[in-house]
């Protein structure tokens, strides 16, 4: 008789979760803008409240992105921030092995 069960090797799927949380941003070109910070978080994204009339827009929000995948394919995929100005974007991009990457239980 063989028995099947799993081993230490198999490939668990646990939700992930990733927390951003965008403060501000400062010394935006121009005066008097409205503003918006996009974050695109393999392949979901969240965008902050606008903001009017400041070139040092704060917003202090916090967002959350949840993933049932490896935790090695969510290090590979960048996490992208574009603050939106009138006209112009302003993008960076970071990896996701500066951000803390929680397991929910």
């Amino acid at each position: 008789m063989v028995s099947l069960t799993p081993t230490s090797t198999a490939l668990v799927l646990t939700v992930k979760q990733v927390r951003v949380k965008i403060v501000e941003a400062r010394q935006l070109a121009g005066a008097n803008i409205s503003s918006v910070c996009r974050i695109e978080c393999h392949k979901q994204t969240a965008q902050t409240r606008i903001k009017h009339s400041t070139n040092s827009p704060f917003w202090n929000e916090m967002f959350f992105f949840s993933f049932r995948l490896p935790a090695a394919q969510l290090f590979d995929d960048p996490l992208q921030f574009e603050v939106r100005l009138k006209a112009t974007f302003i993008s960076d991009r970071i990896r996701l092995q500066s951000i803390i990457v929680q397991e929910n239980r």
